[in-house]
Parts: structure tokens; C-alpha cells; sequence
């Protein structure tokens, strides 16, 4: 009697997983690990994949897709406005393309399409389709530097059948030029050099 023998292979099923994915006419290859028992593969080229799943050493699964080209991808116009001194900054998207509607989400947990009042820091934002069609980017909301002005000056008083006067004004400022804009009774105006402030000194008359 011919006795025949039985072999049981135990396979562990339990994350995480390895993913191969090759294209079966290009031989483009790539590798992943499945931390979750939904798993996507992102950025790769369109065309027909076999994907296997290795459980362990000794078990795994095979199968195979077809990945699509969309014809008319998802684009993003972004409008960004940086913070200043009087004004936090600001984020406006304008998805274009692909299947509406579009769903958002944002590193600070935001699910909005635009964000306000933001302050000096990198925001990262996702865009996704109705097709699952996804795009990523982030940007970064600088901060405008504030005026510190320190003014060297001399004063000439009024004196009778004449006017005063402000000169030698020396502009220790922080950043970029200003514009300077002097007025004061009957009047007067005066470009002198470059401040963001309106200025009225009583000394001019």
C-alpha cells in the first residue's frame, strides 16, 4: 500500500504586506507595503499591471488591472496672498478639470476650499475628483516684515514772513523703501522719500 503524504503550509495574515507591480508590456517594476487593508499605489503610468501581494515568504496573491490615462487631469490656479502687518494671509484654490465635485483636504485638518487668516508657515493640500483623481501641493504663507522707523531730523520754527522746515531726515528703517507722504496746514504735501504711513506734523506751516 502507497501511503501519500500530506504537506500544510501556515501563511501569516497579518499586516504589513509587500506589493510588486509590474507592466506587462514596458516591464516597468515597483514596490510598496500595505500598512492598511485598503492600499493605493500612486504616480505610476498607464497600461496593464500584475500586482502580488506577499503575505509571507511562502504565500501570496496575484492579480491584474488596467490603469487608465483620464483625458482631462486635475489642475489647480492657486491665489495666495502672504501675511503682513495688519493682515493675516490667505489661500484660495480653483480646482480645473477632471470630474466634479472635487473634495479638499488640508495639513491643518481643514476640509474647506480656501483658507483664511493663516499665519507664517507651509500649508500642504490634497484635491481629489469624483474619478479619485488626486493632486498635491503645498504652499508657504511668508511674513511681510513690519516698518521700524527711526528719524534723525533738524527743525527750522516759522519765523515772521518765512516758513519752517523738517530736513536731514535720516531713515533707519527695516526692509525694503517706503513711501513718504508729509502733510500739514494750508494744504500742505510733501514726497520726501518713502514711508507706508501718513504722517501730520505740526511743525510745518
Amino acid at each position: 500500500m502507497t501511503r501519500q503524504a500530506h504537506y500544510l503550509v501556515y501563511c501569516r495574515f497579518s499586516l504589513p504586506y509587500e506589493v510588486a507591480y509590474e507592466e506587462t508590456t514596458t516591464g516597468d517594476y515597483g514596490e510598496s507595503i500595505m500598512n492598511n487593508v485598503h492600499h493605493t499605489i500612486y504616480f505610476i503610468k498607464a497600461g496593464h499591471y500584475k500586482v502580488t501581494i506577499y503575505f509571507d515568504n511562502r504565500c501570496y496573491s496575484e492579480g491584474e488591472v488596467d490603469v487608465l490615462e483620464i483625458p482631462n487631469p486635475v489642475t489647480v490656479d492657486i491665489v495666495k496672498v502672504n501675511k503682513t502687518c495688519n493682515a493675516l494671509g490667505s489661500i484660495h484654490l480653483d480646482p480645473i478639470g477632471g470630474q466634479i465635485p472635487y473634495s479638499y483636504k488640508w495639513s491643518n485638518q481643514s476640509t474647506q476650499k480656501d483658507q483664511q487668516n493663516l499665519i507664517e508657515g507651509e500649508y500642504c493640500f490634497s484635491v481629489t475628483d469624483d474619478n479619485g483623481c488626486l493632486v498635491e501641493q503645498c504652499e508657504f504663507i511668508s511674513n511681510s516684515e513690519c516698518v521700524n522707523v527711526i528719524f534723525d531730523y533738524s527743525v527750522t520754527y516759522p519765523l515772521p514772513n518765512n516758513k519752517g522746515s523738517i530736513s536731514n531726515l535720516g531713515n533707519q528703517s527695516i526692509g525694503a523703501q517706503y513711501i513718504f507722504i508729509w502733510e500739514g496746514p494750508n494744504n500742505f504735501l510733501s514726497l520726501k522719500a518713502k514711508i507706508s504711513k501718513t504722517w501730520s506734523p505740526a511743525l510745518i506751516a
